[in-house]
């Protein structure tokens, strides 16, 4: 009761839906193994007892809008803490990086969490990671002749192979606005105008190829 119900900014005048949401909060704080002072937040316990960049990303903000600022900031700090030594925020233990949208999803969640919190102790700890992350963002892009992120094979819920994966961009140039944002809060004005470059020339090369496909489609953008 003092950790999740006292500490819940949101006050629903429907007592079966703020029920809910205070069980949703403590599912999520259960999810989260506290590992030698880590806090890792896991998808859950049961089939996905691990850890995933995306979904502990949108996990920890839900928390972060609960009220539980504390946990989400010491999650997020893992998710710096794992990010791998190219700038990509990648799971660990796997040897194919393919997830794209990761990264994205990890500048998301740091500045989605700045805007939150104020944390400036926080932002000066993961500012690098924002640096390395947008830097293999860029890299990777020159790599593609259309300038997205490079097509890949996913067989698994995407179930795509050989085409660019329309989430994967949109994740990328959203976690591209929030590295411009923290980079206008820590006080780094080349490091912005640098993102906001990257963030402009991204969203050029995806519209681009959004209104091409959405010509083929009756202007539906597909996953692909």
């Amino acid at each position: 009761t003092a950790m999740v119900g006292r500490r819940m900014p949101l006050q629903l005048p429907e007592a079966k839906v703020q029920q809910y949401l205070l069980a949703n909060t403590v599912t999520q704080m259960l999810a989260i193994d506290r590992i030698d002072g880590d806090w890792v937040i896991n998808v859950n316990k049961f089939q996905y007892h691990r850890y995933y960049v995306g979904n502990g990303a949108s996990m920890v903000i839900a928390l972060d809008m609960a009220g539980q600022a504390e946990a989400a900031r010491n999650c997020l700090l893992y998710t710096r803490k794992m990010q791998f030594p190219d700038g990509n925020f990648g799971l660990p233990g796997r040897k194919e990086q393919w997830w794209w949208e990761m990264t994205g999803y990890a500048l998301w969640a740091f500045g989605r969490h700045w805007e939150l919190t104020r944390d400036r102790a926080f932002l000066d700890n993961v500012y690098p990671g924002v640096v390395a992350g947008v830097e293999w963002i860029r890299r990777m892009r020159r790599t593609d002749p259309a300038g997205l992120m490079p097509p890949v094979a996913i067989v698994d819920d995407a179930m795509l192979a050989g085409v660019h994966q329309t989430g994967q961009q949109v994740w990328n140039l959203i976690g591209l606005r929030g590295a411009v944002r923290l980079a206008e809060a820590a006080g780094k004005p080349d490091d912005a105008r640098a993102f906001r470059a990257e963030l402009d020339d991204f969203w050029a090369a995806f519209e681009k190829a959004a209104t091409a496909k959405a010509t083929k489609t009756g202007s539906v953008i597909t996953s692909a």
